[in-house]
């Protein structure tokens, strides 16, 4: 596809995207205000772990105050739009309404503090394991697992030799 033809495709997804979080929060009582649509179409078109500062420095010249910011994430999150992850006490928020995924797997830099999210079949499957056999020992029901490493980056590693 070229470069045009994907741009294009990939704004209509955008859009579609957008669209169904507009629904979603119609049935639950919600209207998409201007300063909500502007948070969602930055979840939307990110992949970055979010702090509730991070989305208000992104989104401040689109008329959206920071106590906005703070009650759209409480309803984003009431209605399963986006997912909260605590690192280091430090709450951050990703778009969760279109994930299939019910392991959540991070990864936080110690020196640059980047946060990276692991997407492996492999660690999926150990992790699928090790929740059953929770599952199976202790008769619980485990809905999501989220696991949070810590260590040097790949780009701070080479920093450091």
């Amino acid at each position: 596809m070229s470069g045009e033809g994907q741009e294009k495709g990939e704004n209509m997804e955008t859009e579609k995207k957008i669209f169904e979080i507009e629904e979603l929060l119609k049935s639950n009582g919600y209207k998409l205000t201007h300063p909500r649509e502007v948070i969602v179409r930055l979840f939307v078109q990110t992949s970055e772990h979010l702090k509730p500062e991070d989305i208000y420095n992104k989104v401040r010249n689109e008329d959206v105050s920071i106590p906005t910011v703070y009650r759209s994430i409480e309803i984003f999150k009431k209605i399963g739009i986006i997912k909260e992850v605590v690192i280091n006490n430090e709450r951050y928020y990703e778009l969760s309404i279109f994930s299939q995924k019910k392991f959540h797997i991070h990864f936080q830099c110690s020196v640059c503090g980047k946060i990276k999210e692991y997407n492996d079949r492999r660690i999926f499957k150990d992790m699928l394991m090790q929740r059953d056999y929770i599952e199976e020992t202790y008769n619980d029901v485990i809905d999501d697992v989220t696991v949070v490493m810590r260590g040097v980056c790949s780009s701070c590693k080479k920093d450091v030799k």
